[in-house]
Parts: structure tokens; C-alpha cells; sequence
């Protein structure tokens, strides 16, 4: 899906949020699913709210490089 994300072709918003979410499975997709219509007005916001809530929650110090 990155390389997809990052091509030439694919430079519109609204084409990266849909591989985005094309790339969803399982509990993530449920999630994505529960949410309302319009829920999300650009892909900042979609993967904001995707980070929120599956992102790692400790501080960039403690982890492991």
C-alpha cells in the first residue's frame, strides 16, 4: 500500500484515504466501520483518529531503537 500511497498517480487525498482504508482488516476495519458517515474530512484526520487509537501510546524516549 505505500508504494501505491506514494506514486505519481495516486497525489489526490481522497485516492490515499481510499487505499487506506483498503488496507484495513480485522478489528481495525470494525473500527473504521463503526464510525459515521463523513467522519473523517481529509486523510490527516482519518489517520489521527487511527493513531489515537491503535498508535503507541509511550513517548518516542522510551522506545526501543
Amino acid at each position: 500500500m505505500q508504494r501505491f500511497a506514494h506514486s505519481i498517480a495516486y497525489k489526490h487525498e481522497d485516492v490515499r484515504m481510499k487505499l487506506f482504508v483498503l488496507s484495513l482488516t480485522d478489528n481495525v476495519l470494525d473500527w473504521f466501520h463503526d464510525k459515521a458517515d463523513n467522519a473523517f474530512d481529509s486523510l490527516r484526520a482519518l489517520t489521527n483518529a487511527f493513531k489515537n487509537k491503535y498508535g503507541d501510546k509511550r513517548e518516542g524516549k522510551y522506545l526501543v531503537k
